[in-house]
C-alpha cells in the first residue's frame, strides 16, 4: 500500500485541508458502508476489508497499542481483541481503537471526522468530539477534533462570529463652545394637523448641540424638502445660535441632496456622516429621539394633548435637566438661565446670545467632558478589540 504523508506546517501541525482532500476519495468509495452501526464492528462488513488490513498493520507501528496487544488479557474488560481488531470497552460502550499512523490518519481518522462533523450539521467541537468518542478511541482525539473543526471551511463561511467585534471607540472631538458642532436626525410621529394653520405634520427635526446637549425640536410638514429644511434652520436656529462648523448626520436622502450640500459648502460647514459600519457616530441624536418619545408619552397620557402642542414643553423639559457629564443643564450653558414653569405652562423667555456667557463655565464643562469621554471610551472598548 502506498504511504501518503500528511504535510506539516511551520508550527508542526497537520495540514487538515490536504488530508480532507485525500480522505474524500475513500469517503466516496465507502459512503454506503460507513454507517455508525457497522463501523463499530468492521469484521462484519466484507466491503471494509481495506480498513481491516490497514488497522492490523498499523497496530504493529503504534507504541501504545503494541503494549496493549501483548498484554490484552491482563487489561481485563478494558480491551477486547476480535479478529485482529482492538476494541476499548467502557460503560457498556464498544469503541473501535484506531492507531496513530499516517495511513489511518488519512484513510480512517479523517473520514470519521468528516462524516460525523457533517452529519451533525457542522456542529461545534464539543458535540463532534462526544459523538466521535462514543464509538471510537483514537490517540490525540480531542486535539485532532478541535483542529479539524477549527479549520473547517464550511463552518467559517456559514457560522456567525462569537468574538468581540473589531473597532475600538473613537469619540468625536470636544467642541470649544455651544453650537459649533451639532447633530441632526428625524423622528417620525403620527400625523397631526395644526388647527390654526390647517398644516399637517408627521415628522420632527431634532437638532442637538454636542457641547451643551441643548436640544431643539422643530415640527416638519408633510413632504418636506431640503430647501424647506434650509429655510427652517435659517429662521428658527441661525438667529439665536449662529451657523455651526460641523454637522453630524446619518445618510438620509435630504442630507445627501445637492441643495443641502450646497448650503454646507457655501457656509463652510463640514458634513460628518455616519455609515452602516459606524452607527454610533450619530448616537447622541438617537438618544435625544428616545428621550423625546418617552416624555411625549407621559405628557400625552397625563394631559391628553396632541404631540404638536406638547413639543415646546418637551423641549424645555429636556433642556432643563442637569446632565451628569457636564454638571449643568443645557439651558444654563446656552442661555444662562432656566425658563420657569407656572401651573404646567411654560413661560416664554428671551434668548441671550451665547457669546455673553462666561468662558470659565465652558472651560469647566470641557474639562468634565474630557473625563467623561475617557471613562466612556474605556467602558465601550471592553466589548471590542482593535481592528486588524
Amino acid at each position: 500500500m502506498e504511504s501518503r504523508q500528511i504535510p506539516i506546517d511551520g508550527q508542526g501541525n497537520k495540514s487538515w485541508e490536504y488530508s480532507r482532500a485525500v480522505a474524500k476519495e475513500d469517503l466516496d468509495n465507502f459512503e454506503k458502508y460507513l454507517s455508525v452501526d457497522k463501523i463499530s464492528y468492521p469484521e462484519l462488513v466484507p466491503e471494509l476489508q481495506h480498513w481491516h488490513t490497514m488497522l492490523i498493520q498499523s497496530y504493529l507501528h503504534d507504541k501504545l497499542f503494541q503494549k496493549i496487544l501483548k498484554q490484552v488479557k491482563s487489561f481485563g474488560q478494558g480491551y477486547t481483541l476480535r479478529n485482529g481488531i482492538l476494541y476499548f470497552t467502557m460503560d457498556k460502550q464498544v469503541r473501535l481503537c484506531v492507531p496513530d499512523s499516517t495511513d489511518c490518519n488519512v484513510h480512517i481518522k479523517n473520514i470519521l471526522l468528516d462524516r460525523i462533523h457533517t452529519s451533525l450539521g457542522h456542529a461545534s467541537y464539543s458535540k463532534t468530539y462526544h459523538v466521535l468518542a462514543s464509538y471510537f478511541y483514537l490517540q490525540n482525539m480531542a486535539k485532532d477534533t478541535f483542529e479539524y473543526c477549527r479549520t473547517c471551511g464550511i463552518c467559517q463561511l456559514t457560522k456567525q462570529s462569537t468574538q468581540r467585534p473589531f473597532g475600538l471607540l473613537k469619540p468625536l472631538p470636544i467642541p470649544e463652545r455651544p453650537f459649533t458642532h451639532i447633530s441632526m436626525d428625524f423622528l417620525f410621529l403620527p400625523q397631526v394637523t395644526n388647527k390654526t394653520t390647517q398644516v399637517s405634520y408627521d415628522y420632527v427635526w431634532v437638532i442637538v448641540d454636542r457641547f451643551s446637549k441643548y436640544t431643539i425640536i422643530l415640527p416638519l410638514p408633510l413632504n418636506y424638502t431640503a430647501e424647506h429644511l434650509i429655510n427652517v434652520y435659517n429662521h428658527s436656529v441661525y438667529p439665536f445660535f449662529d451657523l455651526p462648523q460641523d454637522i453630524v448626520t446619518d445618510r438620509d436622502v435630504l442630507f445627501t441632496s445637492v441643495a443641502w450640500k450646497r448650503f454646507c459648502t457655501v457656509n463652510s460647514i463640514t458634513q460628518s456622516m455616519s455609515s452602516a459600519y459606524h452607527l454610533k457616530t450619530d448616537g447622541q441624536s438617537e438618544i435625544a429621539n428616545r428621550s423625546i418619545i418617552t416624555i411625549l408619552r407621559s405628557k400625552l397620557l397625563a394631559q391628553g394633548l396632541d404631540w404638536l402642542a406638547a413639543l415646546p414643553s418637551v423641549q424645555v423639559a429636556i433642556n432643563t435637566g442637569i446632565d451628569a457629564s457636564r454638571d449643568a443643564s443645557p439651558h444654563t450653558l446656552c442661555i444662562r438661565f432656566t425658563p420657569k414653569f407656572e401651573k404646567g405652562v411654560v413661560v416664554p423667555t428671551a434668548y441671550l446670545r451665547p457669546d455673553i456667557i462666561s468662558n470659565a463655565l465652558w472651560d469647566s464643562v470641557k474639562t468634565k467632558l474630557v473625563c467623561s469621554r475617557v471613562a466612556m471610551t474605556q467602558q465601550a472598548n471592553k466589548c471590542c478589540r482593535p481592528s486588524p
